[in-house]
């Protein structure tokens, strides 16, 4: 049964892989009640039902009863050591009310919407829920002076080149094909492109694309800030390259994911399928070949990269409307919500920082769901402060 709750959970926050389908589909096929608890376990309002069910039990008591057994034992926890075990005491609660092992942040009934623009609110007004969740935004410069403003959800470079007007209804003046573009995607923004090739990229919050409007003969190269997917289309005889501030990727044809923005420590490249060889810095001598599955993390400061066997759909989970976390600290979790929900913040105690979670939260509901999540989950509270989220314990 365990392994069929974590086929559920997968199946829920979209990471199942297609082996795992067809085995949950075969225990789904033995009988009507195999099908019958799958329907009902997955079903939004069975969810709603365990979360109000969960607000009625009281999750602090089995953090109470650990600080007194490790107070007796008479030794000293690390903080965060303690407020992992205080995560997981309360998802142990809430497994004893499910009845079954998934453990998700579940958002409040009735309080997502599509994606939207903030409300305008003077910075001295604003409140938790004034921040909305980001769009479909970016803006494309060209090295001879062009500027086009982009809000549809998708780009395609042929639209660009060779029709007389893009897709926000404006006429650009005429792109050299041979010169080089810039995509930037502002925090609170999203967005996808074609290249030339065919190739397919999406740019998260707070990141930018350099390409060529065509590319050469011999070769295909750009460059990335922030994170990107791509789904490369493979033509052996010229090469696809990504370069990052740290990296250079070359890719056989192939769907993964890179992220690499400036103030983050470490710079991840997760394959999802296909093939490519990663040379982690300037330095390395050779490249790193990547198998499906596998994650290479390097590591800006001391300049040596890690290897490990990761989910891929968890990674790209942002691609499919949803965060997804697994035994994330506060600190990276609010990192990447205030670049896609484009705020501000500060901790009022360093050690809420290293608070972990596990869960998952809809992309584009109101900032005010994730934070009703959070709040429930570790005790915390979420307020306003000199136009800053503000995140207190209770």
């Amino acid at each position: 049964m365990n392994r069929i709750s974590v086929l559920i959970y997968r199946r829920i926050v979209g990471s199942i892989t297609p082996e795992e389908s067809r085995e949950l589909e075969q225990w789904a096929a033995k009988n009507e009640r195999n099908q019958e608890f799958i329907d009902d376990v997955s079903s939004p309002e069975s969810l709603a039902r365990w979360r109000e069910r969960r607000r009625m039990i009281n999750t602090t008591r089995p953090a109470d009863d650990m600080r007194r057994r490790i107070a007796g034992l008479g030794g000293t926890a690390r903080p965060r050591r303690t407020m992992r075990a205080i995560m997981y005491a309360a998802a142990a609660m809430m497994l004893l009310v499910a009845g079954v092992s998934i453990f998700l942040f579940l958002p409040r009934t009735g309080e997502s919407t599509a994606p939207g623009t903030m409300r305008p609110v003077a910075e001295s007004q604003l409140s938790i829920s004034d921040i909305r969740s980001g769009k479909a935004s970016a803006v494309l410069n060209t090295n001879s002076g062009v500027v086009l403003a982009l809000s549809d959800t998708t780009l395609s470079t042929p639209d660009i080149l060779f029709t007389p007007q893009n897709r926000s209804g404006h006429c650009p003046a005429e792109i050299n094909e041979i010169e080089e573009l810039c995509l930037r995607v502002p925090r609170g923004g999203e967005f996808k492109i074609t290249l030339e090739d065919s190739t397919v990229v999406w740019l998260n919050a707070d990141s930018r694309l350099i390409y060529p409007a065509m590319f050469s003969a011999d070769e295909r190269r750009v460059r990335v800030t922030g994170e990107a997917y791509f789904a490369v289309h493979h033509e052996p005889a010229r090469p696809f390259y990504v370069e990052t501030g740290d990296q250079e990727i070359k890719v056989y044809g192939t769907t993964f994911n890179v992220r690499d923005y400036a103030d983050d420590a470490t710079a991840y490249t997760t394959l999802e399928s296909g093939s490519v060889a990663v040379s982690p810095s300037a330095d390395y001598d050779g490249e790193v070949m990547l198998s499906p599955g596998h994650q290479m993390a390097y590591d800006k400061d001391a300049e040596h990269f890690t290897m490990r066997v990761v989910d891929p759909q968890v990674v790209t989970s942002w691609r499919h409307g949803k965060f997804v976390f697994e035994d994330q600290p506060l600190k990276v979790i609010m990192h990447d919500l205030s670049r896609w929900y484009d705020f501000e913040y500060e901790f009022a105690d360093p050690a809420i920082e290293e608070i972990e979670f596990l869960g998952t939260v809809p992309r584009y509901a109101d900032f005010s769901t994730a934070v009703s999540v959070i709040e429930k989950c570790a005790d915390l509270r979420f307020t306003t402060r000199n136009g800053k989220v503000y995140i207190m314990r209770r």
